[in-house]
């Protein structure tokens, strides 16, 4: 039978130790940890190929290496128990489970391990040294020969202790095809029963193991160590390494990690001036430590690149980035102390920049811990950029993901620093969250949504359609409401209103309140100059007096095209729940920042804004809706009248209406007066009155002036008008002196 080793000096592992080309029927799977394999280890039929030595120590298929479909969507694990099942099949229990489960058409490939290097047969160059217990050979130990899969497995602590085969040739050359794994990760995750190289080269710089393009591996748990002299780590472009929990002492000479992924790794060398760890736009790198070395830099080329680290730390380093022309390095939730440009080592000034960023990892559910999806996640910059810098949704997790730049270096020339950061989150029929978030700090958490119950259109794409003439609207100078008295002529929308001695000017919108002759009218387009004192107002056909400090600004102002305030709200709560969020949608999250999570909220008195920062909120041209309060630029209020009555009914003691009874109604504070009629057939005088703020009256009804009929004895009162308005009777006694 073939072998899967070359003996001799150097050695070759040329084959996975078995090989299936199909793994058959998997009912006898017990669970997501384990996979039917048809036949025993040592056996050669069918679609399974025995590589290894017969005779051999280990011949089980416990405690060995098994990649699934290692020619496409691969997996690896390690086997922890093996035990018979019907006919010639063995189940096969693993470490941890499948991502997914083995199928009747994968193939299974088995790895040779070490003892299977030293026993398997006659001078492989491997050799299990008596008095270190650590795995020991000279010259070369190959794995794959660059025409078909071959794989070796390390694992439980073993440790191989290399030779200085030659200064330029390494001691271990993993090959396109080949694989070398170490260790694995438990069912719970944990990293365990990883490898240890030890390497005893006597000059720095001098090559310990090679990953070549196309070769492929796991070390988990594992330590790569430069005994004597700080060595050369070579895993070269096109190759496919994962590391996790893996340690590099001195293995730092100008070494190359490129297409490698490192998990909560670390690197530590010995501070020598050469020992720059390298990487490139193919690596991924997550959790990692490097201390004493020269520092991380890119590929040693002027070909453009962008390199991410991930919360990397750096520790006593002689540079923290050492950046060549073209390379553009995303540096994610650092750890270092590095504020300004300067703080870097630029070897050259050419299109080279750092963008160092902070990470947003959020999840999205109910108070009862339902996970929300397409829930967008939001970051607002306004120091700088006054700008969503992240834009992202949760998936099916409630889960999402960005990054937000904290500080921008560019070219050994410039640092600028954003802040000012909000984290906003928002849903279609839940009440949004926002919050500031830290410009320095990540954010790794939970936020709850709650239900709306504000929203009355349950169908997102209807309160779209149902909104979609209204429109939001930031003038260069803030809107303004102003208010006036004296009007002659006709005010109308459109018409440009100027107030000639301040030089004021502005287009109306709508007269807000009251009609041409006394009102309030919300101007937009307005130039740079404020309405002032008492001065006159005209527009084309009308004129009037300004009514002296009424100008109210509203930096925002939105146009609701007659739709009731319930539209206009579900519409606005619409636009900033799409997950592509349209233009407008963008500004008004952009103008809620950390401050407002609504441009139009709904309360137990009616619909209200508020204002964010400096910028208030004014809506004009609504339609149905009670209104509580528009909030302007400088945080005061503007409350639109409600129309009330107030009235007085006049009986005689019989209970009988009387008329022609003058009834006056007047304010207590400066005694306007607002009600001034006679009662009428049915005994009542009443006028509409505007209501803004509850106010204290008094009243009285004379009869004394009329010329004929009874003579009644006159009548006051105090009362208070409210929301509700003000009604009183009146019980009139015949005077007995008339």
């Amino acid at each position: 039978m073939a072998t899967g080793i070359t003996a001799g000096k150097p050695c070759t592992v040329n084959t996975f130790m078995v090989y299936c080309s199909g793994i058959g029927s998997q009912t006898q799977q017990t669970g997501n940890n384990t996979v039917v394999m048809p036949y025993a280890i040592t056996t050669t039929s069918g679609t399974q190929t025995y590589y290894g030595f017969i005779g051999t120590k280990y011949t089980g298929y416990a405690g060995r290496c098994i990649v699934i479909n290692v020619a496409g969507t691969l997996q690896r694990r390690v086997v922890i128990s093996a035990t018979a099942g019907t006919g010639s099949t063995y189940i096969l229990t693993v470490n941890r489970d499948w991502d997914t489960n083995p199928i009747s058409t994968d193939t299974a490939s088995i790895s040779y391990d070490m003892d299977d290097l030293e026993t398997g047969g006659s001078n492989t160059g491997v050799i299990l040294g008596t008095r270190t217990g650590t795995y020991d050979w000279s010259g070369v130990l190959n794995i794959g020969d660059g025409t078909q899969y071959a794989g070796l497995y390390m694992g439980a602590g073993e440790a191989a202790d290399i030779y200085d085969s030659s200064s330029a040739t390494p001691s271990v050359v993993v090959k396109s095809n080949g694989r070398l794994d170490l260790g694995y990760r438990n069912s719970s995750g944990a990293f365990v029963s990883g490898g240890i190289f030890l390497f005893t080269m006597n000059a720095d710089g001098e090559p310990t193991i090679q990953f070549l393009s196309g070769a492929k591996g796991e070390f988990i748990d594992s330590l790569m160590w430069g005994q004597i002299k700080a060595l050369f780590t070579d895993i070269q472009a096109g190759s496919s390494m994962i590391f996790r929990g893996t340690k590099f002492l001195s293995t730092t000479y100008g070494s190359t990690f490129f297409g490698a992924t490192l998990y909560e790794c670390s690197i530590s060398g010995r501070s020598g001036s050469s020992e720059y760890i390298r990487f490139n736009a193919s690596s991924v790198v997550d959790g990692l430590i490097v201390e004493k070395t020269a520092g991380v830099t890119g590929t040693n080329d002027t070909s453009t690149e962008t390199i991410t680290l991930r919360d990397i730390i750096l520790v006593n380093n002689l540079a923290f980035l050492a950046i060549n022309s073209n390379k553009t390095f995303i540096v994610i939730n650092p750890t270092w102390t590095a504020t300004t440009y300067s703080n870097f080592t630029w070897t050259t000034s050419t299109a080279n920049y750092v963008y160092d960023k902070r990470s947003i990892d959020v999840v999205v559910q109910t108070a009862a811990g339902t996970k929300i999806q397409n829930a967008n996640v939001l970051v607002y910059e306004n120091t700088t950029l006054a700008d969503l810098v992240l834009e992202t949704y949760t998936d099916s997790l409630g889960i999402a993901a960005g990054v937000f730049t904290y500080k921008y270096h560019a070219t050994n020339s410039s640092t600028t620093t954003y802040g000012g950061h909000a984290l906003r989150v928002d849903c279609w029929t839940y009440y949004p969250f926002a919050a500031a978030q830290s410009s320095t700090s990540s954010f790794n958490g939970t936020i709850v949504l709650n239900p709306d119950p504000n929203i009355a259109q349950t169908n997102q794409a209807t309160a779209l359609s149902d909104g979609s003439t209204i429109t939001w609207n930031k003038d260069t100078n803030a809107s303004s409401i102003i208010q006036y008295t004296a009007g002659t002529g006709t005010l109308s929308v459109g018409d440009t209103v100027t107030q000639a001695t301040s030089g004021a000017t502005g287009i109306v919108t709508k007269i807000v309140q009251g009609d041409s002759a006394a009102g309030t009218v919300h101007l937009k387009t307005r130039n740079a100059n404020a309405f002032a004192s008492t001065y006159g107002l005209s527009a084309t056909a009308w004129s009037a007096t300004y009514t002296a400090a009424s100008e109210q600004r509203f930096s925002i102002w939105i146009d609701g095209k007659t739709l009731t305030m319930q539209i206009i709200h579900d519409y606005l709560a619409a636009l900033t729940s799409q997950t592509t969020l349209s233009a407008t949608g963008e500004l008004i999250h952009e103008w809620g920042k950390e401050n407002q999570v609504r441009a139009l909220y709904k309360g137990a008195s009616g619909y209200y804004t508020e204002r964010s920062g400096t910028l208030g909120v004014f809506i004009t041209n609504y339609g149905v809706g009670t209104i509580q309060k528009f909030t302007d630029d400088s945080g005061g209020t503007w409350t639109p009248p409600t129309s009330v009555t107030l009235s007085i009914e006049v009986k005689d003691t019989s209970n009988n209406p009387i008329q022609n009874t003058q009834c006056a109604i007047y304010k207590v504070s400066d005694n306007t007066q607002l009600l001034n009629k006679d009662s009428g057939s049915d005994g009542i005088a009443s006028e509409a009155y505007n209501y803004t703020t509850s106010i204290a009256i008094y009243w009285r009804t004379r009869r004394s002036s009329v010329a004929t009929g009874t003579k009644y004895i006159n009548q006051s009162g105090t009362g208070t008008i409210t929301a509700s308005g003000f009604a009183t009777t009146v019980t009139l006694v015949v005077d007995p002196n008339a």
